[in-house]
């Protein structure tokens, strides 16, 4: 959550967000799991990226996984078959609007 300034509440809903994912990381139903701003967490210290690489390294064979977020660590990055780098040119944020449901999040 974004909300608030209560960091177990962030903590407390990174740990189950995690849950789920690895839930559907390991499942095999699904071929794309996007796990956004999940390097936001690790660097907040809510999950450790070595459980990550533990949890993404345990998915199921035909699953593509994607990270998103931020100054993602170097362990996930050598641990990754593609990273890319993006960087923002023009942002309404810029201009005061705030996030739009389905765009930003």
């Amino acid at each position: 959550t974004w909300q608030g300034a209560d960091p177990e509440r962030h903590s407390r809903a990174a740990r189950e967000a995690w849950a789920r994912a690895k839930e559907l990381l390991s499942g095999g139903r699904h071929r794309v799991v996007v796990l956004d701003e999940l390097t936001h967490a690790i660097l907040q210290g809510f999950i450790s990226c070595e459980e990550v690489l533990a949890g993404v390294a345990a998915w199921a064979l035909g699953t593509t996984v994607v990270v998103t977020g931020q100054y993602a660590p170097a362990p996930l990055m050598d641990a990754a078959d593609l990273v890319t780098e993006m960087r923002a040119v023009k942002h309404p944020f810029t201009r005061g609007l705030k996030a739009i449901p389905g765009i930003d999040y």
